[in-house]
């Protein structure tokens, strides 16, 4: 709950995507840290003047608000001030034309948007493989976003790229506040993931894989179970099915088992940071993205 008149009265806060729940939340002695990304847009706090299409629309800008929390017992905790600053409009960077999402290709296909997700995962654990469920994927970037800030090439208000990213672009990109866990897993564990991966094709598949740090090839005609053909590392190393180990960073919902994705589910592996943040990072240092797939995954008919 937060009050922006000084504590007189207190009203509930918007979540926005991309964050931890705000409820049944994990407690210890020593403490645990929760994310709860705020729509402080929607509340109207730190909004500022929002011009679209021509239209202004005034917005209250308050630098400070209290935040009160309340556990599940619903008896009031702490309360507390804390500085707004919008962290939905916060520019990131840009993207040389936009990153495509179609349910119809990301479920059967490699795509630019995977690319990068895996990519963001591999490079800040610097893991030897990144794996990421196609429809995790949830929005095109740029996405269906309006930042109050007017100066930014968005599309629809400029005639074409390159657009601007802000921090809500990625939100709606990734809106299931899975945090990035890393873990081993040995080289028969990666077979099977893949084949699980491409059990579906040429159906959609929710957990169809994007990934990085290697490249794979499977055979459409096969049976579901026997289709990869060749699993290779960057660089040109195979992967054989066998038990040597890897290192690889996922989302803690592949980790726990999503998507048929059961030979994971063994309790193993580091919760890391909001994979959310971690992709945004990633363009951030980036500066100008380019939306290009990399060609790590081939079909054989």
């Amino acid at each position: 709950m937060f009050s922006d008149d000084g504590g007189a009265t207190f009203r509930r806060a918007t979540p926005a995507l991309g964050g931890s729940s705000a409820l049944f939340l994990a407690s210890t002695p020593s403490g645990v840290s929760h994310t709860f990304q705020w729509n402080s847009f929607e509340d109207g706090v730190a909004a500022g003047t929002v011009i679209l299409a021509g239209i202004t629309s005034p917005g209250s800008v308050n630098p400070r608000v209290r935040v009160r929390v309340v556990p599940d017992g619903g008896i009031e905790g702490s309360t507390a001030d804390f500085a707004v600053d919008n962290t939905m409009d916060r520019r990131i960077g840009s993207v040389t034309g936009p990153f495509p999402l179609d349910i119809a290709v990301i479920g059967v296909s490699e795509t630019a948007e995977g690319d990068l997700v895996a990519d963001a995962m591999r490079a800040r654990y610097r893991v030897q493989l990144a794996f990421q469920n196609a429809l995790g994927i949830r929005e095109p970037l740029p996405a269906a976003v309006w930042p109050s800030d007017p100066t930014l090439r968005r599309p629809g208000l400029v005639a074409g790229p390159p657009y601007d990213l802000v921090f809500g672009d990625v939100a709606r990109m990734l809106p299931f506040g899975n945090r990035v866990v890393t873990r081993t897993v040995t080289g028969a564990q990666v077979w099977e993931m893949l084949e699980q991966g491409v059990s579906y094709y040429p159906n959609i598949n929710n957990g169809f894989p994007q990934i990085s740090g290697f490249s794979f090839s499977f055979k459409a005609g096969n049976l579901a179970g026997s289709r990869v053909l060749s699993v290779t590392l960057d660089g040109g190393r195979p992967i054989l099915k066998d038990a040597t180990v890897y290192t690889l960073a996922t989302n803690e919902y592949v980790n726990g088992g999503g998507d048929g994705y059961t030979m994971l589910a063994d309790g193993q592996g580091l919760l890391r940071e909001l994979l959310v943040q971690v992709v945004s990072d990633r363009l951030e240092a980036l500066g100008m993205a380019l939306p290009t797939i990399a060609g790590r995954i081939t079909v054989v008919p």
